[in-house]
């Protein structure tokens, strides 16, 4: 559904090495809201926007990275993610 491979410019930019991680994490099976569809509403939002291509790049990273982990009942959800994203930069 999600071409990830077209946003590993993007990733590598940001020193993001580990794009197939991404990928994994928003195709688990158990995710019922932040899914794969969720996810590709939120950058083609981002696509049509008027922002700038710099603006445009932190909001794609802040999209594949928020609730990139997924617990359904966690409560820790988002500050879990934003360690995986320090992880991976």
């Amino acid at each position: 559904m999600i071409p990830y491979e077209a946003y590993q410019n993007l990733f590598e930019k940001y020193k993001i090495n580990a794009w197939h991680t991404i990928e994994q994490a928003w195709k688990e099976k158990h995710r019922f809201y932040h899914n794969e569809e969720h996810l590709a509403f939120l950058l083609n939002k981002i696509q049509l926007s008027p922002w700038s291509e710099a603006e445009k790049e932190i909001l794609y990273l802040v999209a594949f990275f928020h609730d990139i982990v997924y617990k359904p009942k966690g409560q820790d959800n988002e500050e879990k993610s934003a360690q995986l994203f320090e992880e991976l930069c």
